[in-house]
């Protein structure tokens, strides 16, 4: 389903791409390898808010839609989960970046909500990417008992006398509970933890940097 280059992972259907970035996919090396896409990031901030998108200066929010072509919608992520999503009736097009805070806010719902009011939610399609995996996240029990009012029960586990965060269980959750069909669902199954070819945030190494992900609909 995904190409595999030196930069990232690539998903291209019809007009439309999906590309999940490693170390090499910085945002220079993007504007170089598709000088046509006009490219928008966001300003993150772990927050549950959904704008539409707009170049220029950085909105502070943590996803952003746009039915727009040729318009990339640029995700950062360094351990968060990058989620983006194409609905074919309204040609929209969503970027999401979720940490734990983002969805015990329920950002995915509130931004599908923005995002695709009027659309059949069954249809949509979803791409989710590299994300830090449960054994190498340990999580404060403080801070699980926030996410129990939106998550399975399976969302963590025990190791050790240690807790960890199971993020693929709650984001799968979350996915089932706002009407997406879990044949729409694509996870490219890479932990940011352990990968050498791309930041992690929990590792410790080079924490000031991200990783960059987008999606874009181009003009035939």
């Amino acid at each position: 389903m995904f190409t595999e280059t030196a930069s990232g992972h690539i998903f291209q259907q019809d007009s439309l791409t999906v590309f999940f970035g490693k170390k090499l996919g910085t945002l220079d090396h993007l504007k170089q390898e598709y000088p046509s896409v006009q490219f928008c990031t966001l300003n993150q901030y772990h927050s549950d808010i959904c704008v539409s998108a707009k170049t220029g200066a950085e909105q502070r929010a943590d996803a952003h839609f746009t039915f727009d072509r040729n318009l990339g919608l640029a995700i950062k992520t360094a351990d968060c989960v990058p989620l983006f999503f194409y609905c074919p009736t309204t040609d929209t097009i969503l970027g999401i970046h979720a940490g734990w805070r983002g969805l015990q806010q329920e950002i995915i719902k509130k931004s599908l909500d923005t995002a695709y009011k009027y659309s059949n939610k069954s249809k949509i399609q979803v791409w989710i990417g590299p994300f830090i995996h449960t054994l190498n996240y340990e999580f404060k029990e403080s801070e699980l008992r926030l996410l129990k009012d939106v998550s399975p029960k399976t969302y963590y586990i025990e190791n050790q006398g240690k807790t960890y965060l199971d993020l693929k269980a709650i984001v799968s959750h979350q996915l089932k509970t706002c009407g997406l069909s879990e044949a729409n669902c694509h996870y490219l199954d890479i932990d940011t933890f352990s990968s050498l070819d791309h930041y992690s945030y929990r590792e410790g190494k080079e924490q000031d940097q991200r990783l960059y992900h987008f999606i874009v609909n181009r003009r035939g």
